[in-house]
This record gives structure tokens, C-alpha cells and sequence, in this order.
């Protein structure tokens, strides 16, 4: 799909910390076979990951947005950015980055001193873990304190979410579930789809924006658009009131993380594999 028309874009965000990670993986040198045996201390695995690269790729994919005045797409990016320093800050504690590598990631940010720099640095220390959120906090701290304000679109996300509609579509032929949802805030419109594996006890698979540009009046009628028309007659489309998709959700992604957080950071990271990401919209 083109990544002209508004289902690539979509389909892009959602490949975006794939991207990340990908321009900035390495293979690590080859090392020569020892000519003897030796006793050695076992070094940390190295995970081909090159600091200067990965705080490149963050600032090449945030200046994407600069233009834009959607804090939906905002927040999407910054929720992947989290991901990553999380995974940053895993990677510092066994050796495969260096250990200031979050703080160094951070000051790429602050370096911006513009608007969006300073939106960033305080949605991070809201939504970041551990030295993470710590080091935006004190970031935004400083750009605030240099008189830095942040973007006029900014405060539309302390506005109040009003939910539109919240389907689950459930496939018999798979056993999975596609939630579908959209809600209104600071008078936009916005949408988005979850696909959960193994029905309604399983774990989220993928979060998935739905451009505004696409959407029609009522989400069920996207339900043709994502199922073949040969297996229309095995889904069944069920709406549900707000508390109890988010419940359904919140369970979905709990699982997911629990599941994530047992594996090791080889694992982690080929789950960011772009050929493995679902695509909804295809």
C-alpha cells in the first residue's frame, strides 16, 4: 500500500519503532577464533545498537510531525519513544549501551529548544519509567525555566475524551478480536483498532491509528473494508458500552506486558520486526 494515501501513513506510524531500531542496528565486528583456549569474563551481548544512530533516527522521526497540529499523532510517537528508552534503559543495565544512554537520548530533545521539544520532555516524564521519565521531567524543568512554551495544540490533551463508539469484531475463523474505537476531543475526531490474539483473554497484538481522513460516519462500516467478503458470514460484530472495552483493553495490554517483560532483550527486539507487524488496514 502507497504510503501516499492515508491507510500507508497509518500503516506507517505503527512500523515506526521498527524503522527506529532497524537504521540503527549494526552487526557487531566479527571477532577472530582464539588460537588457544583462554579463561575470559563473559562480556554483555551486544545488540548491534550505535547510541549517535538511535538518538538520530528519534529526531529525524519527531521532525516528521513538526509541522503538524494533531496531538493524536503526537501522541502516537511519543508513546513509541517510550518504548524505546525503556528498551534503552534495559539494554544500559546489562551492558549493550552505554549506562547514560537515556540521559544522552533526553538532552538530544532538550537540545531542540523549540515547542515540541518541550511537549515531548513533559508527555515522557508523565509516561516513562524509572530515569527515563526522571530525565524528561528535569528536561522540561529547564525548557520551561528558558521560557520555551510548548505548542498552542498542547493543552487539547488534558480536554476531556468523549467515546464515539466501541465495537468488537470477532472472527471465528482465527478466534482473534478487532476492537475498534473512536472518541472526540477538542472537537476531532479520532479512531483507532486493537487486534487481540486467542479471543477475549489473550494478549494485544497491535494498536493501530486510524486516520481521520478515512473514517466514515460509524465504525461498523469498516467492517467490509477489513474482512474478506467470502468470511462476512463468520463475523460477528458486537458494541460495547465504554467501561467495558476498557476493561477488555486494559486486561489485553496487561497481558502483553507481562509477557514482554519475561523475555530477553534479543527476544524484545524481534518483536519489532517489520515483517512480523500486522496490518489492519491492508
Amino acid at each position: 500500500m502507497s504510503k501516499d494515501s492515508p491507510e500507508g501513513e497509518a500503516a506507517d506510524r505503527l512500523r515506526r519503532p521498527a524503522r527506529i531500531v532497524r537504521r540503527t542496528r549494526r552487526r557487531p565486528a566479527a571477532q577472530p577464533e582464539p588460537t588457544q583456549p583462554e579463561v575470559t569474563t563473559p562480556r554483555p551481548r551486544a545488540l548491534g545498537l550505535d547510541p549517535a544512530d538511535l538518538a538520530g533516527a528519534l529526531l529525524a522521526d519527531l521532525a516528521e510531525i513538526t509541522d503538524q497540529d494533531d496531538p493524536f499523532e503526537f501522541e502516537m510517537m511519543v508513546s513509541s519513544f517510550c518504548g524505546i528508552l525503556d528498551m534503552a534503559q534495559a539494554a544500559a543495565l546489562v551492558g549493550s549501551l552505554p549506562p547514560d544512554i537515556v540521559q544522552m537520548l533526553v538532552t538530544q530533545f532538550e537540545q531542540r529548544h523549540d515547542p515540541l521539544a518541550l511537549a515531548v520532555l513533559a508527555s515522557l516524564a508523565l509516561l516513562a519509567d524509572g530515569e527515563a521519565g526522571a530525565a524528561a521531567a528535569r528536561g522540561a524543568a529547564r525548557l520551561w525555566r528558558a521560557g520555551v512554551l510548548p505548542p498552542d495544540w498542547f493543552e487539547e490533551l488534558d480536554r476531556a475524551l468523549h467515546v464515539e463508539e466501541s465495537l468488537c469484531v470477532h472472527r471465528e475463523l482465527d478466534g482473534d478480536l478487532l476492537y475498534l474505537l473512536s472518541f472526540r476531543r477538542a472537537a476531532r475526531r479520532h479512531a483507532f483498532a486493537v487486534i487481540v490474539r486467542d479471543e477475549e483473554h489473550g494478549p494485544a497484538e497491535a494498536i493501530v491509528p486510524l486516520p481521520a481522513e478515512v473514517l466514515p460516519g460509524h465504525l461498523a462500516d469498516i467492517v467490509n473494508e477489513l474482512v474478506p467478503r467470502d468470511e462476512l458470514d463468520t463475523v460477528t460484530v458486537t458494541r460495547l458500552d465504554p467501561a467495558e472495552a476498557r476493561r477488555r483493553l486494559e486486561s489485553a495490554v496487561r497481558i502483553r506486558a507481562t509477557h514482554d517483560a519475561r523475555l530477553d532483550l534479543d527476544a524484545r527486539f524481534a518483536q519489532w520486526d517489520e515483517a512480523a507487524t500486522p496490518s489492519v488496514l491492508g
